[in-house]
């Protein structure tokens, strides 16, 4: 250190002085802020002069234990450092403010800003900071590591420095550091410590049996004023959000409180539920992430209240002092600055507060007096303005009552008054709390009955966002007219319901055109993903709950049917949102349409049954606590099917008549969805004050009859109570949103409503994302399904058992366990097979020789579908003709020669459809080199190189093939890892594409327009054209192929008899070798170059026959 510093004071020094030396030739800087750096430059030089070399010293003087030296340097340093830091750290704010001058003043600086002011301003700077030196110098100094002055050290150790010991003065050192690190660090923390024990102890045994009554009541209170809290406050933001005689700035601070208050309701009171519910049931990890959670989000949203009420009356004395330049300095931008700061303040402070406590207890008290004494002082400056000044501004107000910015009085004293009965309401609410924040600061005796207060501080200190609401009504008139407006409309309901229903069918119109193409994209993509997880997490799930036995048959019938509509939103809600969005993006409106009201009417009803199930389940755990061992005799397996259908059967028919009258469905969900929630809290808050309240005298009760084995466990129960109320929750807040959304829609009278649709996009994917979601919920909460699901994946990686099922369902295929089942099925199999051999032959010839006429076609694509139509043509003369014979060999009985056809259509099965997808696969790459390499295309994507790509794809698949009937495992994990691979590429091929077109459009038609006589030029309309082609190849692949594939993953995943898959596996084979029919029909559909030459071909073949 000592060396440092010398090194780093002679380069200040030298700097400085040469900094100095430039200073004084240079006459360009306007004089004042030459001064100024002149100043700065001096103070640095003598920090490199006497700070550094004294602190050097100080250094040294420990390494010599010079200890009367040493406190000599420590001085010098420190007022030193004072003196010339604070002047360094003026001085650059000196310059701050003489650049903001310059900006303001313009022409006025020179005048203004002159070098005597500058002379006596630094003058007084220096002053400050020696006075301010010299008075700090003077305090009381405790350092947390004392190197020092060992004789003033408390304790009766200055005897230990003076005694001599032989040995080492280094050790005794040490210990005498140790020994005042510590009592300095207790006497400074002792009060923080203090307050932190109290904190700590919110979550610990201390409440058993004490407060548990009361905890129950805190946490019905809060749900309850939660609720008011949440509805009061997103009417007044409706309101404010219509009201437009309010100033914009005014009204942004109200909005920002009133946001503010909503997420109090949204966030902090249903923390603060579960924290008391958490210590009622003695859950006390829960309850320590309960409290820390509500301890960050108060600190946050309370701070931000504050500082908004603060900002307030800043801005109402602001009105009164700035008159007709109001509107100009208090502007919209400069606010949302402000509350942007305000924000991240409030949130770095919470985050601080939970790192470090003691942050937060001085957090609170700085800002608390610190917004109150601003609030107070722009209150009393108000009022005293207006007692001394009101006859003059009015006289002027006379005087010139044209001017249409002169200060209404009547309106200004008005708004002063609302504001203080708001701010009023604050420090009636916050004061508390903070009263006892201060008694459990300083108190040091037990605080027993400190818990129930402190609850009851908390509870005032929310109850604020409540009462916000009901102040904007009785004060602000203009909220109270838009409050009432909006009520009316909710009531009367004929302008709100058509507004919806203008809204719904706007959905599909031009008003997307140029503005929601990139979120439309954004929105299909997402749908897709979690579409894929749904469907996987969901089948997992319901394998899961097939093989677990342990759980009550009923609650298990209940979670499968969560899960199936869980599975049939991946399966159907989201592949339709996703098409509707790309309906959107691509302007097929009539489609669109089509998706639109599909997606509406399968919402309805899946997300209907998802929320009725939920709360059937929270009535089943209601019914289980009161019948006890009557029970399983009333709550039957039969009577949950009844109820479920009834359940299902009434979501079909709502959904169909919203589909029919829009209103009828909005009526609906207003009052479906808010009644299975009441339904499910009541149960819920039922089942919880009898788990307190009964808890003893059922423990005691099992414990007088163990033998019973229908006897309630208890802790079962509750460990079942808490998996339900972990997916309620979890779907309560998923459709909340989306329900929110369609409220606001329909409250909102503006034509202009463009922002909705992103949110209503936004609210519908969370929507769907309950049904990924609640898997995990299933696997984390419900160890049963845990276990399952865990048995599953093992099977699935290790591969042993299930691999050895599927080899064992294969072998099955020609055995006697076919005879008298299925006779006939196999001779329609056999027939069908053949007739749609001879029209995949015949149309995937007549595609070859219509591919080799055309020669508009890039080449490289023109082999490509070549390939694609040859691997179709050969599972017409191979497959289709093989697996016709082993099926009439299964009717013969000829099972040596069903072992022979069967593995033959599996070895050409493995290589001709694979070489099928593959080729497909490489079509999409094809389409998106196309759009990525521009003129660049035809170079890079040769006709050799394709050739090339394509013999391997066929090599690779040959060999693949013949490892397969070498070993089945092979063939599995084969299949398993190709087909997704080449799906996942596709997908990702043609979203890149889409994006691509909705982002370049534009740029490449104005490059085409320019370039229009290369013939390389990118053709946009022809190459959207080639990529649609392309999808609808793709999709149709895909449609055959997904069956089989699912049907093998549901074999390889079953460990039952399999007696009915037999058919569907022979039905899963003939769709998959339907597409090589089906696409020569899609080629002459949607390629028109191979459409005309087949005409032309037909129509040659037609004139020979006849010639």
């Amino acid at each position: 250190f000592s060396s440092a510093n010398i090194l780093l004071s002679i380069t200040a020094f030298l700097g400085n002085s040469l900094i100095l030396f430039a200073l004084h030739k240079e006459y360009s800087l306007h004089p004042p802020s030459k001064l100024l750096y002149r100043c700065l430059a001096t103070i640095n030089s003598l920090v490199g002069l006497v700070v550094q070399p004294l602190s050097a010293t100080y250094r040294m003087s420990l390494v010599h234990e010079h200890w009367s030296f040493c406190r000599y340097a420590r001085d010098a340093i420190v007022i030193s450092s004072y003196v010339l830091c604070g002047v360094s750290l003026m001085k650059m704010t000196a310059l701050s403010v003489d650049r903001l001058l310059a900006m303001l003043l313009g022409l006025r600086y020179k005048e203004i800003v002159t070098l005597r002011r500058t002379y006596i301003i630094l003058a007084i700077v220096w002053v400050v900071c020696l006075v301010t030196g010299l008075f700090l110098s003077q305090l009381p100094y405790r350092p947390l590591v004392p190197y020092h002055n060992y004789t003033t050290w408390p304790g009766n150790l200055s005897h230990l420095v003076h005694r001599d010991f032989p040995r080492s003065r280094s050790r005794v050192r040490q210990r005498v550091r140790s020994k005042q690190d510590m009592m300095a660090t207790t006497n400074l923390t002792e009060s923080g410590t203090h307050t932190q024990t109290f904190h700590e102890s919110l979550c610990s045994p201390i409440w058993l049996g004490d407060f548990k009554q009361q905890s129950i009541s805190f946490s019905a209170v809060n749900i309850f004023f939660s609720i008011t809290a949440i509805l009061g406050n997103s009417l007044i933001l409706v309101a404010l959000h219509k009201e437009s005689s309010l100033h914009p700035p005014s009204k942004l601070l109200y909005s920002c409180l009133a946001t503010s208050d909503l997420l109090v309701g949204l966030v902090n009171q249903p923390l603060y539920a579960a924290y008391w519910m958490s210590v009622v049931h003695e859950n006390w990890s829960f309850c320590r992430y309960a409290r820390d959670a509500t301890v960050i989000s108060s600190y946050v949203l309370c701070g931000v209240s504050l500082m908004t009420m603060t900002a307030i009356s800043v801005d109402r004395l602001l009105a009164m002092l700035l008159g007709m330049r109001y509107k100009e300095i208090v502007t919209l931008r400069r606010i949302y600055i402000i509350l942007a700061i305000v924000w991240v303040v409030c949130l770095v402070a919470g985050l601080f507060s939970y790192l470090n406590y003691r942050i937060g207890l001085w957090y609170r008290i700085i800002t608390i007096p610190s917004c109150l004494v601003i609030s107070v002082a722009s209150y009393t400056k108000i009022f005293r303005a207006l007692t001394h000044h009101r006859a003059q501004i009015q006289d002027h107000v006379q005087r010139q009552p044209s001017q249409p910015n002169a200060l209404n009085m009547a309106r200004y004293r008005k708004a002063v008054y609302n504001a203080i009965w708001v701010q009023l309401a604050l420090v009636a609410c916050y004061v508390p709390q903070f009263i006892v924040r201060i008694v459990t600061f300083l108190s040091a005796k037990r605080f027993s009955n400190l818990f129930v207060i402190y609850g009851m501080g908390i509870f005032i200190l929310f109850f604020n966002s409540t009462l916000n609401p009901f102040l904007y009504c009785w004060k602000i008139s203009e909220v109270r007219r838009a409050v009432k407006q909006t009520i009316r409309q909710a009531i009367c309901f004929a302008e709100g319901g058509t507004h919806t229903q203008t809204f719904h069918e706007s959905l599909c119109s031009p008003i997307w055109l140029g503005d929601f193409k990139q979120q439309s994209i954004s929105f299909s993509a997402v749908n897709i993903f979690f579409s894929i997880t749904a469907i996987l997490g969901n089948s997992l799930i319901l394998v899961a709950l097939h093989k677990e036995s342990s759980l009550h048959p009923p609650s298990k019938l209940l979670y499968r049917c969560l899960a199936t509509t869980d599975l049939l939103v991946g399966l159907v809600n989201q592949p339709l949102y996703a098409a509707y969005w790309m309906s959107v993006v691509h302007e097929h409106w009539s489609f669109c349409r089509y998706a639109r009201d599909a997606t509406v009417i399968s919402n309805y009803v899946l997300c209907g049954v998802s929320l009725m199930t939920m709360t059937a389940i929270s009535v089943d755990r209601l019914l289980a606590m009161l019948l006890g061992l009557r029970y399983k005799e009333i709550v039957t397996l039969r009577r949950t099917y009844i109820i479920l259908a009834i359940v299902w059967v009434g979501c079909l028919v709502a959904g169909l008549i919203s589909h029919l009258n829009y209103r009828i469905g909005l009526w609906y969900r207003i009052i479906t969805i808010p009644s299975c929630l009441v339904i499910s809290v009541a149960s819920y808050t039922k089942i919880f004050r009898a788990l307190s309240r009964h808890q003893a005298q059922i423990q005691d009760h099992v414990q007088r009859q163990p033998s019973q084995p229908n006897a309630l466990n208890m802790a079962r129960y509750r460990k079942a109570v808490y998996n339900a109320i972990w997916v309620q929750l979890a779907l309560v807040a998923c459709y909340v949103p989306q329900f929110t959304v369609k409220i606001v829609i329909f409250l909102s009278t503006k034509s202009g409503f463009s922002n909705f649709f992103i949110f209503l996009g936004m609210a519908n994917v969370l929507l769907f994302f309950n049904s990924t979601l609640n898997p995990f919920l299933f696997c984390w909460k419900i160890s049963e399904v845990r276990r399952a699901v865990k048995q599953t994946i093992r099977q699935a990686i290790c591969f042993a058992e299930g691999g050895t099922h599927m080899q064992t369902f294969h072998e099955s295929l020609c055995s006697p366990i076919w005879l008298g089942d299925f006779k006939q099925q196999s001779i329609s199999f056999s027939a069908v097979n053949i007739f749609f051999s001879i029209t995949a032959i015949l149309g995937n010839s007549l595609i070859l020789v219509a591919l080799h006429k055309e020669s508009s076609l890039h080449p490289p694509s023109k082999l490509l579908y070549s390939c694609l139509a040859t691997s179709d043509l050969l599972v017409g003369l191979v497959n289709q003709p093989l697996y016709a014979a082993g099926w009439m060999s299964v009717v013969y009985e000829h099972w040596s020669f069903c072992r022979y056809a069967r593995d033959a259509t599996v070895i050409s099965s493995s290589v001709l459809c694979v070489v099928s997808l593959m080729t497909m696969t490489a079509i999409s790459v094809d389409r998106l080199l196309a759009m990525l390499l521009g003129l660049r295309y035809k170079e890079i994507v040769t006709l050799r190189r394709t050739y090339i790509i394509l013999t391997i794809v066929w090599v690779v698949c040959i060999v693949a093939g013949l490892f397969s009937y070498l070993n089945y495992r092979i063939g599995l994990w084969y299949r398993i890892i190709t087909i997704p691979s080449c799906l996942v590429i596709s997908v990702a091929s043609y979203t890149k594409i889409f994006r691509a077109l909705s982002h370049h459009q534009a740029q490449l038609q104005d490059h085409v327009q320019r370039q229009r006589s290369q013939p390389n030029a990118l053709n946009m309309a022809r190459y959207r054209k080639a990529v649609y082609n392309a999808i609808w190849v793709q999709l149709a692949l895909v449609v055959c192929y997904f069956p089989q594939f699912i049907l093998r993953i549901v074999i390889f995943l079953s460990a039952k008899r399999f007696s009915n898959l037999f058919l569907i596996y022979g039905m899963g084979i003939f769709i998959l070798f339907f597409n090589s029919t089906l696409n020569p029909f899609l080629y002459c559909w949607k390629i028109s170059e191979v459409r005309r030459a087949v005409k032309q071909t037909i129509r040659q073949a037609i004139c020979f026959a006849v010639g």
